[in-house]
């Protein structure tokens, strides 16, 4: 059953698909963590329950992320000002945020750069279960100048 909650007529986001977000929750059997679309905070609110419901019933854990760490595997301005969902079981979370806290404080230290950056990155991929031929091509196209 397909389930879609359009927002007012402002559009502050496209409908928001429920079903889709329950395929993501469902392939956490072979993912360690996996992420929504990020989407103004406005439409998280929209979501949020209805998620939480899904979660539940398919027994995995939310976290509403409100600054998605900033690695090279993506642009830094795919989530800026936006919300995600961290969708993940047993103790994911913990090592989302404990890498979340050693990169700012590589930042702090002005260090977030080499190898150090690169690691940050290759190891929020591994949580999110990528393979590491798919890290490599996203750290190689963040390399890549914008058109």
């Amino acid at each position: 059953r397909r389930v879609e909650i359009g927002l007012d007529q402002r559009r502050l986001a496209p409908k928001l698909d429920l079903h889709a977000l329950g395929n993501t929750l469902g392939i956490l059997g072979v993912k360690t963590l996996a992420l929504s679309e990020p989407m103004p905070p406005e439409a998280m609110d929209a979501l949020f329950e209805d998620a939480e419901r899904i979660a539940k019933r398919m027994e995995v854990q939310l976290w509403r992320e409100t600054a998605l760490i900033e690695t090279d595997l993506y642009p830094p301005s795919i989530a800026r000002g936006k919300h995600v969902l961290l969708i993940y079981r047993g103790d994911t979370l913990e090592a989302y945020l404990a890498l979340k806290q050693e990169r700012a404080a590589l930042v702090v230290n002005e260090m977030y750069r080499g190898r150090e950056r690169e690691s940050i990155a290759r190891r929020f991929g591994r949580l999110l279960s990528y393979p590491d031929s798919e890290i490599d091509r996203l750290l190689e196209r963040s390399k890549e100048p914008t058109r």
